[in-house]
């Protein structure tokens, strides 16, 4: 039990203690040297404030923000109401210390610092929503804006990016949920890209319900008239899901493990990530809803998409990110290290081909020329007037992709497909390499020969 006497020493220490922190805290806000670095990383609690935790760490006897939190288990009430108030006035430069204090041995302590954790991390987002300018340069003091910048940059798209991300309460919602406890976001980046599945079905539901209204079905479906209620995410959601991705507890989620079954097309993550809101964000839509340059998001869009892919370790979905990155120079990379690692499987490393070819260079022939024996069936197609339905194997995209790095026509040594299905200029042959099967392995074999006779030329 507490005494009177007790609180009367315990108040009188308190405020010499008090007053020695206050003078030590306005020099540490000051001085750069002892400046308050605290990393936002959120509200992961080992255990309830009740719950005996770890032994925290002794803190350095002159920090000043470690002496406040000290002070939320004092005796005297009004003094650690007052310690509760000045460190909700730090915001988040005392959310290091707090953290620590979760793990003191006064349940008192654990107990406040929770709630005062909580209580932070709302101000900060509020504050951030609030006073964020993305036609300013401003740059805010909050994790989430730091890691996005690492990742998407801090230009004028990327301000923009970022400024209708957090526009939504639902989307904020969900980066403070990563940014608080990011071992964790593996299970939040699935459950995000279920939950975006389903709006994009609801939104097709949509659609089909005023197909009837021809009008209005077609308005919906071009997107050039608006609808409020349309549930179909938006480019802001599909960045989410991306800068999500980029978490290193996100490298295998959503593993399939039938992927090449039907790689490289995935339920899931197809489904969200790269539905209307994918060729949206990279600003690839019809012309008449081109964004004007001083208003495109698209660059950033594009950082956050070639960080996903990067930090895939789940081979479907690296396929099937490859597989619509043709438009996009920088997952060369990328394609070129799922390529060469021959332990990759056949399906994986031939969606890396066709942006080898798009956008490498002469050494990265070898990559692909190591792939023209391989037999592995990538898809099927009906070509022509008559449909007549033709096989592609992966040593026919490889094929294709050394003749079209050289300047030539796939076409001209018998391809079938393209005689019909070929429109724009030779590289739309990769970009959309759906048409570079053969009815038959006699008119494959005799293609074959012919464009590695030609191929064998050219080394000599």
């Amino acid at each position: 039990m507490r005494g009177a006497a007790g609180s009367v020493a315990t108040g009188a220490a308190a405020a010499v203690v008090k007053g020695m922190l206050f003078d030590q805290l306005r020099v540490a806000l000051l001085t750069t040297s002892l400046c308050l670095t605290v990393v936002c990383c959120g509200l992961a609690m080992t255990g309830a404030p009740d719950t005996p935790p770890e032994k925290a760490a002794a803190p350095a006897a002159d920090d000043p923000v470690a002496a406040l939190v000290k002070l939320l288990g004092s005796a005297d009430f009004a003094e650690r109401e007052a310690a509760a108030k000045d460190l909700r006035e730090l915001g988040i430069r005392a959310e290091s210390a707090l953290r620590t204090g979760l793990r003191s041995e006064d349940p008192e302590v654990r107990a406040r610092a929770t709630q005062l954790l909580a209580v932070i991390r709302k101000d900060a987002l509020g504050t951030l929503v609030k006073t964020f300018d993305p036609a300013g340069e401003g740059e805010p003091d909050h994790p989430i804006w730091k890691r996005f910048k690492s990742i998407a940059g801090s230009d004028a798209p990327a301000r923009r990016l970022f400024a209708e991300i957090i526009r939504d309460p639902r989307r904020l919602q969900v980066l403070d949920r990563a940014e608080a406890d990011p071992d964790k976001t593996g299970d939040l980046y699935e459950q995000y890209v279920r939950q975006m599945r389903e709006r994009v079905h609801s939104g097709m539901n949509r659609v089909n319900t005023f197909y009837l209204d021809h009008k209005r079905g077609a308005r919906l479906w071009y997107g050039i008239g608006p609808d409020p209620d349309d549930p179909t995410p938006k480019p802001a959601d599909a960045a989410v899901g991306f800068y999500l991705g980029t978490f290193p507890a996100t490298a295998k989620a959503l593993l399939h493990a039938q992927w090449e079954q039907c790689s490289p097309h995935l339920n899931g993550e197809e489904t969200f990530l790269f539905y209307n809101a994918f060729s949206q964000g990279l600003d690839l839509h019809l012309p008449h809803r081109s964004t004007p340059a001083d208003a495109t998001t698209a660059p950033a869009f594009r950082r956050l998409f070639v960080a996903w892919l990067a930090g895939r370790r789940n081979p479907g979905s690296i396929a099937m990110g490859l597989a619509h990155a043709r438009e996009i120079a920088e997952v060369l990379p990328t394609a070129r290290a799922v390529a060469a690692d021959f332990k990759n499987p056949v399906k994986l490393r031939i969606e890396a081909v066709p942006i080898l070819g798009l956008y490498g260079e002469a050494k990265d022939e070898r990559l692909i020329a190591a792939l023209l024996e391989a037999e592995t069936l990538i898809g099927q197609n009906n070509y022509g007037p008559a449909q007549k339905e033709a096989k592609m194997q992966a040593r026919d995209l490889a094929l294709a992709t050394l003749l079209v790095m050289r300047g030539q026509d796939p076409a001209a040594f018998g391809f079938p497909g393209l005689e019909f299905h070929r429109v724009g200029p030779l590289e739309t042959t990769l970009r959309s390499a759906t048409y570079l099967g053969f009815y038959d392995d006699d008119s494959r074999r005799a293609t074959h020969k012919k464009a590695r006779a030609w191929l064998a030329e050219q080394k000599k």
